[in-house]
Formats: C-alpha cells, structure tokens, sequence
C-alpha cells in the first residue's frame, strides 16, 4: 500500500465531521423529532376526541332511557297538570321541566330535570322526589342521577301544544322534547309521550294509574366500576369507568369491584308490570344477578392448587360516597354496613343467581329510605390470589347486554 495514501487516510480520521456534515445531521435530527412530535400531537387529539366521544354517546343513552319513561308515567294528581316548565321541582330549585304522577294509593311521584352551575360548567340532572302531595314531594330530599355536561343556555323543553294556534300551553302538552347541546358540541334531542288520560270529559271521570297489587321489575346496574391497591392488583390511580369487565383479587394487594342501582328508572323488563318500581310496596323477592367471566390470566405457575372460588357481597354505609367517573384505587370507599354475603363465583360466561339476606335487607333499606342507597362492594373473601390472577365479572357497559348485573326485584302489599 501506498504510505502516502495512509497518512492522508489517518489525517482525515483525525480531523473529525465537517461543518457541512454537522449541519446536514443536525438538519436531519430537527426533521425526525419534528416527525415524532406531531405523531404525539395527533395521537393525543385522537384519544381526546374518542373519550369525548364516548362522554356524549353516554349522555345521550342515559337521557333516552330515562326522559321517555319519565314522561309516559306522568299525569295528572290533584289539579296539577302531568307537565310544566320552568317551575319549582325536585328539592325546591328552579327546573326546566318537571313531571307529575301518581305513586302508590295516594302518594305523588316527581321527576324533575334541572340545570346546575358548577365550578363554571353548566350540568344537567334528573331529579326524583315522593310525597302525600305534590307540594310534599317536591320539599323532601330529592334522588339525583347526572346526565350530562352541558353548554350553557343549550337546554330547552318543547311541547307540541306550542306548535298549535293559539299556543295552547303546558296544560295541552302531549308529547314533550327536551334538547340540549353536550361539552363536545353534540346536539342531543329526546322525546316523550303522555300515556295518561289528560283531562275528564264531560261524560267520564279519569281514573288515577294505580300500580298493581303485585309484580317484577327488573333494574340493571346505573354505574360499575373496580380499583386496585398497587402491585399484582394494579395501579392505585387508574380509573376503570366504562370497563366491560370489573375485577376481584386479593394477595394483600387487592382489587374491589363496586355496583350502583338506582331503584327509581325505569324497569328494562320487556312487558314491565309497572314502569318504574312503585313506592309503598312490600318487596317479597329480591335477587341480585351477576355473571363470572373467568381469569384475567390463563393460569398461575406459582401456586396452581389454591381455590379462587370464595368471593363475597357488602352493602356500603352511607358514608362510602363513590361514583363511577372518579374512583380509583386510592379512593375506594370501605365503609359497609349489614352483613357479608360469602359465595362461590359460579359458571363461567352466564348470569348466577343470588338470594341472600345481606342483598334483600339492602334493598329493602334503600326502597323505603332508611338507608342511604351507596351500591354494594363485590371482592375477594380472604387472601389467597397470587401473580396478579384475578377473577373478572361483565360490568353494566359489557358487550352483551344480557350478561350485565341487574336486580330483579319482586313487590306484593304491604
């Protein structure tokens, strides 16, 4: 080899990059992070919009499974047309439209939808309230269930009697519309009819709806959800609101799974006996129907021969405050009240029935008020899991909808 050509090689390896070839690379690194930022960015977005997304499809789903029903129950009690807006409703505030019926015997059921402000942000609720009268109802402390987040001024109640000339008021109103525009900008508009006698005619009389003596309504979960303690269960601060499955396990590390029913919606029976549960009733049968839907994990090397059968049932003292959109595992309420209800997880991929005096004396409490209705706390009954092997259950937002938790309540006379 040419020794000449070896010391030009060597010199030009010691002298290091160019400026040229400096720039060239710095150029080429701009570009690439400049590729991965807006990868990042869009990703993001993409992920805001379907959270987004399915906040107003949520909303939506619940108006539509309440306002209809709501409406179809109304009627006239005691001089006071079924609907009027823009009065006094559940709890003493101002509503933008409140619906009356008849309860049981003599009793008023109220359902009221109201507009609040919070932190700066508008919401829409659904309030409901029972009373000898009218006025009773409306003064006592009301059952509040959240629909949605709305734009500011975006709700409004339309009846059909204002399309008629003249304008013939809420005392005509037959079918009712409520509209209102979501935090994402979604127009949502639902609508109900009146199946009541309105007003007498000159030849009759209307007779008040009276629910039947006795019959089933089957009520399915309002809101599920589980957290976990860290570790094997999972982390602490994650929230699990729209999960179609909830978890128990426990290796001290645990995971608690918890179920909210709101006994005052509608029956999602096919042919309800009633549209809602009536109030004054005795309930003679109470059943809580939950469907096991096998491990997280396929098996555990570590201890294969340990049972993950026993799992149990609590009712949550009024004091256990939760809600299916902020619990996590570093929130879990664990305050309960009543007794235990220790049972086996049952078949795989089904509904299993369960009847016990820890579920039925809950119930009862929270149908005639003496408790505060907090849900009930489904976990694992001892420690014993290992590797993070959890047992998983279909929640209220499972794709199968005949899978998901549900009471079956069954009422007679008092």
């Amino acid at each position: 080899m040419n020794p000449s050509r070896i010391d030009v090689d060597r010199h030009r390896a010691e002298r290091g990059f160019t400026v040229v070839e400096l720039l060239v690379a710095m150029v080429i690194t701009i570009v690439v992070l400049a590729v991965l930022t807006n990868l990042l960015v869009v990703s993001n977005q993409a992920g805001n919009q379907t959270q987004e997304s399915s906040r107003s499809s949520e909303a939506e789903y619940t108006a539509t499974t309440y306002f209809d029903a709501d409406v179809a129950a109304a009627s006239k009690v005691d001089g006071t047309d079924p609907v009027r807006r823009g009065v006094t409703g559940c709890g003493n505030t101002q509503s933008v439209v409140v619906l009356v019926g008849p309860g049981v015997d003599t009793a008023v059921q109220v359902r009221s939808y109201d507009v609040i402000s919070e932190d700066g942000l508008s919401y829409l609720e659904r309030r409901t309230c029972t009373g000898t009268s009218v006025s009773g109802a409306v003064s006592s402390s009301p059952s509040i269930r959240r629909v949605a987040q709305v734009e500011t001024g975006s709700v409004t109640v339309h009846c059909d009697s204002d399309d008629t000339t003249p304008p013939g008021g809420d005392a005509l109103c037959r079918k009712v519309r409520l509209s209102f525009v979501t935090q994402t900008g979604r127009n949502v508009a639902v609508e109900g009819t009146l199946t009541s006698v309105l007003a007498p005619t000159p030849t009759t009389t209307p007779t008040p709806a009276v629910a039947p003596t006795t019959g089933t309504c089957t009520i399915l979960a309002s809101e599920t959800t589980w957290g976990a303690t860290g570790g094997y269960a999972g982390s602490s601060s994650a929230n699990h609101a729209n999960d179609p499955l909830m978890y128990t396990y426990n290796d001290t590390n645990e995971d608690r799974s918890y179920l909210y029913f709101d006994l005052t919606q509608p029956c999602a029976d096919t042919s309800p006996d009633w549209p809602t549960l009536p109030g004054g009733r005795s309930l003679t049968s109470v059943k809580l129907q939950l469907a096991y839907m096998g491990h997280n994990n396929a098996y555990c090397w570590i201890f294969p021969g340990i049972s993950y059968d026993p799992q149990k049932i609590e009712a949550l003292d009024s004091s256990a405050i939760w809600s299916e959109a902020t619990l996590t595992g570093d929130n879990m309420p664990g305050a309960i009240r009543g007794g235990t209800y220790h049972f086996n997880r049952g078949n795989q991929g089904s509904l299993t029935t369960h009847i016990n005096s820890v579920i039925t004396d809950a119930v009862t409490h929270w149908y005639d008020g003496s408790w505060a209705n907090r849900g009930f706390r489904l976990a694992r009954d001892g420690v014993g899991d290992t590797c993070g092997r959890a047992s998983t259950w279909a929640s209220r937002s499972n794709g199968n909808a005949s899978l998901r938790p549900r009471l079956v309540i069954t009422w007679g006379t008092p």
